[in-house]
């Protein structure tokens, strides 16, 4: 098999996808500069030039590339295969609330990434019409840096091939897989998946106690209906398991804090105090808050409004 010899010449539209720009912004860039040959390109011919014939500003953007896509030198970078980049996790699994995210920074970005290689278009002019278009997507302002980090992002990950249409671009570093769908017959989960927080990110102590407490009162009601105490155990902890909450730190230490746990709640009389994390009681600085009437009174009312049940009502004061 006779090797492949290594190309010296590359066309306008492989300069672009080196630096991720447009084809044409590079044509206007070797206007007054003669092709080094041509080749012959999907049956049309296209002029190709030397790295080193290059004006100094696009040769100077080649040797930032591959320095940071970590090639050797431009000719290296040139004629790399063209890959896509992908996330760690694929589409169809990942958490709903991070794809929604994507599809807000990529019409956040869409307008100047559109416009970066418009003529006379300078850093901070684009800076400032995506900083507008962030804020208008999300709601909310980020810093300059930030965005700037972001819009770089997006670019190292298209890797020049201007698709800057693919959602896999815009996803967050940190991807949280979803919860696995509820196995037909396991009343469990099904009863329980409205208790478990959507976003992870966003979970208080008092969202953590709320799932343990209805992991609890379903583990309770599975057994008055005379299912197996293991069978019962079993679905609940494959829903706390599958959950985006990181409850433990692996599945034998969940089945463990289960256990821990739940005696600790029936010794207790199912009290929702037994359901807080115990390290902040017994670290030597805890003090219990002190209630007042008034705290007593809007407690009892809460608790009422759930048919008795106290960590609901404590749950909703709480959130007061």
């Amino acid at each position: 098999m006779t090797p492949s010899v290594p190309r010296s010449t590359f066309s306008a539209s492989e300069l672009a996808k080196a630096i991720g720009v447009s084809k044409r912004a590079v044509t206007l860039e070797l206007e007054a500069v003669a092709p080094s040959s041509s080749e012959r390109v999907r049956g049309q011919e296209a002029r190709t030039w030397r790295v080193a014939d290059l004006p100094e500003s696009l040769r100077g953007r080649l040797v930032q590339a591959s320095s940071r896509l970590g090639f050797d030198d431009p000719e290296m970078l040139l004629q790399r295969p063209a890959t896509t980049w992908e996330p760690s996790l694929p589409l169809k699994d990942i958490l709903p609330a991070q794809i929604e995210q994507a599809h807000k920074l990529r019409a956040a970005l869409a307008l100047p990434l559109a416009r970066m290689n418009e003529p006379g278009m300078g850093a901070e002019q684009l800076a400032d019409i995506g900083l507008r278009e962030y804020a208008r997507t999300f709601g909310h302002r980020v810093t300059p840096r930030h965005w700037q980090f972001l819009f770089a992002r997006t670019r190292e990950r298209d890797r020049g091939l201007n698709d800057f249409e693919r959602l896999e671009i815009y996803l967050s570093d940190h991807l949280t897989r979803k919860p696995a769908p509820v196995a037909p017959g396991n009343d469990v989960a099904r009863t329980m998946q409205d208790a478990i927080p959507a976003n992870p990110t966003n979970v208080s102590d008092t969202d953590v106690e709320y799932v343990w407490y209805r992991a609890f009162d379903e583990f309770d009601q599975a057994l008055e209906r005379g299912k197996a105490w293991a069978t019962a155990k079993a679905e609940v902890l494959k829903v706390l398991q599958n959950s985006p909450l990181a409850l433990a730190s692996s599945t034998e230490a969940l089945r463990k804090k289960f256990e821990r746990k739940y005696a600790r709640w029936i010794e207790s009389g199912r009290a929702s105090m037994a359901l807080k994390d115990q390290r902040q009681f017994t670290s030597g600085r805890f003090r219990r808050p002190e209630l007042t009437k008034d705290d007593w009174e809007t407690l009892l009312a809460r608790c009422l409004e759930h048919g008795g049940r106290i960590s609901e009502g404590w749950r909703c004061s709480e959130a007061q």
